[in-house]
Parts: C-alpha cells; structure tokens; sequence
C-alpha cells in the first residue's frame, strides 16, 4: 500500500507515523492542541482552508459552466445560485482558491517524484509508505530499508534507510523533477486524513480493494461525502469512474460521477462490465455508449489523460449504505476478476459489533471515533491514526445547491441578463466619463491596471478604487467599503484603519486638473470617484451603440475589442468579485467579437474576421462559437494549413474545460465540413 501524507507546516517530523516494517504498531492517540471540534459543526470554510476540496470544486465548476456557455443564445446569460448563502459558499472557494492550487501543485510534484523514482530503482521498490512534504522537501517514507536513492535524491540522516529526502525550488524551470513525467504511481488515492503537524496523508484504495468503514453513523457519512466530492472533483484524483451509491445530488458533476440508489443496483453493474460476454463491458455504465476518446487521439496526438497502454484509471465505489454479507461476497468475487475496482464503504453496525465477516473481505478498515482533540481515523493495517477531514451535511448541501445550480436551465432556453449588478447603468453616464482620458483610467479587462495616479498605488489602494470604480455613478457608503476591503464578509476593516486607507490613497491619487480629490465625500458616508475612466464603461457603450449600419458598427466594435488585453482581472483575488459580473463581462465580449467577424466574413474580409476572433479568444480561450468564427475565417481566407493549426489549439484549450475532453459537437462538425469539401481538397493539393 503506497501512503502519502503532504504538509505545509514547519514541523516535517515524521515521528507520529508509528507503522513499522509489520504495519502493525498501536499509534498512541495524538496530543493535537488544536481546538475541540465535531465533524457535523465542521464549518465549510474549515474544509475548504485544507487545500482538499477548493481546488478540484473551482475546477469542476467551470467545467460544467463551459458547457452551459456553449449552450446560450447570444445576449443571454448562463444560471448562477440566486441564494446568497451559496453564492457566498462560491465566495468562499475563491477565497481559499490561492492555497488549494499551491496545495495541489506540492502534490503534484511529490507524486512525480515518487514515480520517476519507482521507475528508476532496479529491482523495483515495494516498501514505499508514503510521500511527506513540508518546508520545501519531499520525504519517501518505506516500510523496510532499501538500497541508497538515486539522485537528487537523498538518504534522511538517522532514519535507518527509511526515509528519502527531495528538496524543491519554488522556481520550476530550477526544479530536478520534471512533472507528468512519470505514469501516475499511486494509480487509486484518496486523503485519509491529516497528520498532527498538518500533513496530508492518502491512501490507495485500489491496492486495498474493499476498505470498510467503522463507527459512528454520522462521522463516516460526513468523511465519505468528502472522499466523494473529492474523488469526483480533484485534478489530481486518477478515478476513470466513480460509482456512488447514495449521493444522488452528486449526478451533476459530469460523466465521472454516475448515482445508484441502491448496493445491489451498482454491484450488478459493475458485475456486468466485468463479464466480457456482456455488451456493457465495452460500454459506460450511464449511458451504454462507447468510452469517450480524448480529441488528441483523433487526430494523432497523445492522449494525456491516459496512463501506460491507454488506460484511464480504475473504478471506485463509494455508498454510504452498508453491504449485506452477500454484498460483500459478491464485491470480493468482483475484485478477483477485476484489478481496476475498488470500493469503500461502512460496516454494518450489527455485524462489525457481531463478528469480523467484514475483516476477512476488507483489505482496510478505517475506525472513526470522536476524542477530546476532535475527531479520529485510525487506519489498519498500516497502525496510523490522523484527523479525517469531512464534509458536514449542510455544507454537502450547499455544495450540491452550487452545481446543480448549472442544471436549470434546459439547452437553448432563454436566461435573462443579471440583475443589480455594479457599474455605469446609462449610456449617458459612460459617455461622459469616456471623454476624460486625461484622468484617472482604471482598466480590468486583463491585469488590473490604474493609471495616471500621481504614486504608484499599493495593492489595497488599487482594491479601493477598483471598488468605487465598479460602482459608479451610485459609490459606496463607509460601512460597505469597510466590508469590502475586510478578509472576508464577517470581517470589516475597522473605522480608524479605513478613515487612514481613504486618506493614504487619496494622497497617491493626486487631485484632478480642476483641483478636486479623486476619491470624493458626497455626504452621508458616501465616497464617489471624480473624473475617472472604467474600460468596462467603454466597453458597454461601444457595444451597444446603434447598429443599423454595419459600417459604423464595425467600427464600434472594433474601437470595443481594442480595450481587451487579455482575461478580466487577471491575477485579482479579491473574495467580493460577483461571479455575475464576470459572467456578464465574459459574455458581453464573446458575443461582441462573435458579431465583429460575421460583419467582417460578410464584407469579404477574412482576416479581419480572424482579428476580431482572436482578439475576443485573448478574454475568453475557451469561447467555442470564437474558435468556430476563428476556422471559417482561415478557410474563408484559404488558409487551410492554418485551419489545422487553429484546431490544434481548440482542443487543446478545450481538453481540460470540457467534461469529456471534446469540443461541441456543433465545433466537431464544422471541422470535418470546412475540411472535406472540394475547396478544402483543392487548397491541399
């Protein structure tokens, strides 16, 4: 069984790993001083600060918001949660964003060290416990001694040949590890929990086959709900397929994720894939179609997502229903005939009390109790015993009230514009300001820029004006500045300290050619920025001017996309941006540069059409309607070896958006028309 325990404390002692050569050892119970807690009043900002969930959860979102943006008409908008609460579980995730990829990235780099190091041992390494990483190092813990490391690897003085130390450099081009170079070599983890000095420890449940849980009803619903959501979220988890029984909240989440409502129901499945004589052995459980094939492999490319020989990862199985005895007998015949399965679940509480049927099927047992210090997971056979981290029911909740948030809305169905959001609301408003580019410019559509300041503006000053700026022509009162610029939403910055911040940024402002502050008191606590510019105001107004002649529109909508420099408020973090505004600032662009190259194709200029589409690709890579005006420029403009090239880079920006991998299917058959025609044949010859 191979473990990896991932820590970002100061403390690396690896002393409180207490399994040995055997794996037996008793771990006495951890002296944490961390505070009492219950896993059922866990707060999901708790679970989010671990690094476990934010990462992968961002990522599944936008995946499943990719797919309703290829769905919309133009001019609507795609479905965000309306209730505050779980617009602020978003907030939340975003808030943590920053140390979960960090989180996700230190273990990205401890798996491949690991597998270069496996690959690279003669005769090959079978004692490995686990990968620990804290303070720039990564340890490779083993069961037994082992013959030296190759390098960089190195011995740990004092460890008996037990452990292997790695130092990383936070530069990667300076780094000795490469990643993705290695197949993946723990091929079915999961986080068993977290060490007392915040180590990050993982288990592979394939190596263990059926892993039972044991304990209170309560604590392992909580801890299976997270290794859910995590197994079906996580970058980094190797699942090909994760079969659930009893989360039917969590079908949402893609093609990964398929819900059973019973035991017997998923375990007559999975018998059926394993029975070659049975259609569904070549099929998938959810939909009986064939297994979905990267778009790299369709035109000759590697398939990055596969492992050695085309293989895409085992299957797990997680139920928060406990097996009857002949569940398991029939699970444990499953995995005689089948390498690639493995499944977790909680003992029967009559039996795991009554007799040890379950230990005689079960690879693992975790053991899950409540302490003084919080609650335990004590891990057999490997002795080690860790904070498990869980995911509470309300905070499940909430969790599956965010994604099936992305399920409202049948395909093509009419969503209206946002309401309430910030910024310029008249024409009239924007054109007056737009005039004023002598003065203060705030620019987001890319890196957030602030210019024409008399000092340069410290990052919290920059977040100020951007603030005012957002919300004009209204402004903000003091209260609602201070909450804004606090940590977070419960947070305020207190009177003193903001009356100061006002103060300070005014004076870095400077005052405006007719003598007056930048940041203005109109009465009643209430700031307004004076005689500044938002290249979002601009933006709008350019857009949306008449459109009857399409000379003069072509025009506006060119003079419109030369404000983009790239993805709005790029390298911002602030926890108060509205995922509507940027929603409407996504669309509002795509759609503008989607009309841009129609009016262009249609007045014979190709490659101002691939201009148009190119430039609105730089705000949003992923836009499939812009990848589909970007080819027919190309094939207008006969440039067919371009054409190839320009779907290259589509399914490359898709691969990792996408829940299959593969573009749309209405980008797919463009593709295949604008390439099979006569024209394109004459092109090639």
């Amino acid at each position: 069984m191979i473990l990896a325990a991932v820590s970002t404390s100061e403390d690396s002692s690896l002393d409180h790993l207490s399994a040995g050569p055997s794996g037996t050892n008793t771990p006495s119970t951890p002296t944490t001083s961390s505070p009492t807690v219950t896993l059922i009043d866990a707060a999901l900002p708790v679970v989010f600060g671990t690094g476990v969930l934010a990462g992968g959860i961002l990522t599944t979102l936008a995946q499943l918001r990719h797919h309703q943006r290829q769905q919309r008409a133009p001019g609507d908008r795609i479905h965000l949660p309306a209730d505050p609460q779980i617009q602020r579980v978003e907030q939340d995730l975003h808030r943590h964003y920053r140390f979960a990829t960090q989180a996700d990235r230190q273990l990205a780099t401890a798996l491949t060290a690991l597998g270069d190091l496996l690959h690279r041992q003669d005769p090959p390494i079978r004692s490995v416990a686990g990968i620990h990483l804290a303070d720039g190092t990564v340890e490779i813990v083993l069961t037994a001694p082992a013959p030296p490391p190759p390098p960089p690897f190195a011995v740990v003085a004092g460890s008996q040949d037990m452990r292997w130390r790695l130092a990383l450099r936070e530069n990667p081009a300076d780094s000795p590890i490469r990643p993705g170079s290695r197949p993946h070599p723990v091929p079915g983890m999961v986080t068993a929990g977290f060490t007392r000095d915040g180590g990050r420890l993982l288990v592979d449940l394939q190596r263990r086959g059926v892993t039972v849980c044991r304990g209170a009803t309560a604590l392992i619903d909580a801890y299976l709900r997270m290794i859910a959501f995590e197994a079906t979220t996580s970058p980094w988890a190797p699942w090909r397929q994760v079969i659930l029984v009893g989360f039917p909240e969590m079908s949402v989440l893609g093609p990964r994720a398929v819900n059973y409502p019973a035991l017997g129901a998923a375990l007559d499945m999975l018998a059926r894939r394993t029975d070659p004589t049975d259609p569904l052995h070549h099929t998938n459980a959810d939909s009986g179609s064939q297994p979905a094939t990267s778009p790299h492999r369709q035109n000759g490319e590697p398939d990055h997502r596969a492992g050695p020989d085309g293989d895409h990862g085992p299957v797990l199985l997680i139920s928060v229903s406990p097996p009857s005895a002949q569940d398991l007998d029939q699970l444990c015949a499953l995995l005689q005939d089948s390498t690639g399965i493995a499944a977790i679940l909680p003992d029967h509480p009559a039996r795991a009390t009554a007799d040890n049927r379950a230990d005689d099927h079960a690879g693992g047992r975790f053991e899950l109790a409540n302490t003084q210090h919080g609650p335990v997971l004590h891990a057999s056979p490997l002795g080690l015993t860790v904070r498990p981290p869980a995911l509470p029911a309300p905070a499940y909740r909430d969790l599956a009230l965010l994604f099936g948030a992305t399920q409202l809305a049948d395909p093509g169905h009419h969503v209206p514009t946002y309401p309430a959001l910030p910024g310029p609301s008249t024409a009239t408003t924007v054109t007056a300001t737009a005039e004023g580019d002598h003065g203060l410019q705030i620019r987001i559509l890319g890196p957030l820029e602030i210019l024409g300041t008399h000092q340069e503006l410290l990052p919290k000053q920059a977040e100020l004006v951007l603030l005012l700026a957002l919300h004009e022509p209204y402004g903000l009162r003091n209260s609602q500045l201070a909450t804004y610029l606090g940590p977070d939403e419960d947070t305020p910055k207190p009177p003193d300290s903001l009356r100061q911040h006002l103060s300070r940024t005014r004076q870095r402002l400077g005052t405006a050619p007719d003598g007056q502050q930048r940041i203005r008191h109109i009465g009643n606590g209430l700031y307004r920025l004076h005689d500044a510019t938002l290249d979002w105001a601009r933006f709008q107004h350019l857009a949306a001017l008449d459109r009857t002649h399409p000379a003069d529109t072509i025009e506006h909508l060119r003079d419109a996309l030369r404000l983009i420099r790239g993805q709005a408020f790029t390298g911002c973090y602030y926890w108060w941006l509205q995922p509507s505004l940027l929603e409407t600032i996504r669309a509002e662009i795509v759609d503008a540069a989607a009309d841009l190259a129609d009016l262009e194709l249609a007045a014979d200029n190709p490659a101002a059409a691939a201009r148009a589409a190119r430039c609105g690709l730089t705000a949003d890579p992923t836009a499939e309607q812009l990848w589909r005006a970007l080819m027919r420029a190309e094939h207008a403009a006969g440039n067919l070896a371009t054409l190839h090239q320009t779907w290259r880079q589509c399914l490359r920006q898709i691969a990792d958006i996408s829940l299959d991998g593969k573009p749309h299917s209405d980008t797919i058959r463009l593709f295949h028309q604008l390439t099979a025609g006569p024209r394109a044949r004459a092109m090639s010859s």
